[in-house]
């Protein structure tokens, strides 16, 4: 009897005991929350939601995009390293000869403009070396004038002093026919100041000749008609030399 109040209590007990467990456990575990609770995710902008669509494995055009912005990349390093080295090999060299080739450009231009300027000067000095040539040619010619005219005259005086004084007419025909190669050769600068001058003094100087040829001769006649074509030549000596007289 006594065995089984003892098994009784046992069985009272452990319920109890139980019980009192479980009133133990729901006071140490905290209340369910009535709803879960879940993290927000951070907002994102446009811009960067649109970069996560072509950028992003999660995306099938990012997947696409990602390997083909790898190889774009790829392609536009190479081609800027390519750049670079035609760059150094063929342009900057190209450079460099260009630089040079216009220095020399430069050099030979001013070469250029010092040659142009010696012959300019060299011109200059020319023309007016041609400028004093030609006064000296003037010069000489109109001393060679003046002493042709001179030589005629004499000539003239030389062939009326053979009339006058030593009477002779033969004297006097050599000296008239020097007189007309003399006048024959000033004739064309004579004509340059009055061509009626020179073919007047011709006509003149072949009557006395003629008259010297002719017989009976007057000589005083002869030498006066002599006389007037001398005065004749000094009035030619001051159209042709006014500075020398």
């Amino acid at each position: 009897m006594e065995v089984e109040h003892s098994e009784d209590n046992l069985d009272e007990k452990a319920p109890t005991e139980n019980v009192e467990n479980n009133e133990n456990q729901a006071e140490t575990v905290p209340p369910a929350p009535d709803t879960l609770h879940t993290p927000e995710k951070p907002h994102r902008s446009w811009f960067a939601s649109f970069l996560h669509f072509l950028f992003s494995t999660d995306t099938a055009a990012g997947r696409f995009l990602r390997p083909l912005l790898r190889w774009s990349a790829f392609i536009v390093v190479l081609f800027a390293a390519g750049l670079l080295v035609m760059y150094f090999w063929r342009v900057r060299p190209t450079e460099q000869i260009l630089a040079q080739t216009a220095a020399q450009l430069v050099t030979a231009q001013d070469e250029l403009t010092g040659a142009r300027d010696k012959v300019t000067a060299s011109d200059a000095e020319m023309s007016d070396m041609q400028t004093r040539l030609q006064a000296a040619e003037e010069t000489a010619q109109t001393a060679s004038q003046h002493l042709l005219l001179t030589t005629l005259r004499n000539d003239v005086a030389s062939a009326r002093v053979a009339l006058l004084a030593d009477k002779d007419v033969a004297q006097a025909i050599l000296d008239v026919s020097a007189a007309e190669l003399d006048l024959q050769e000033l004739k064309p600068a004579v004509d340059k100041i009055n061509a009626t001058l020179g073919d007047e003094l011709v006509q003149d100087l072949a009557a006395i000749k003629k008259g010297l040829n002719s017989r009976p001769i007057s000589q005083t006649t002869l030498a006066n008609q002599l006389f007037s074509f001398d005065v004749k030549l000094l009035g030619l000596e001051e159209l042709m030399f006014p500075e020398g007289n």
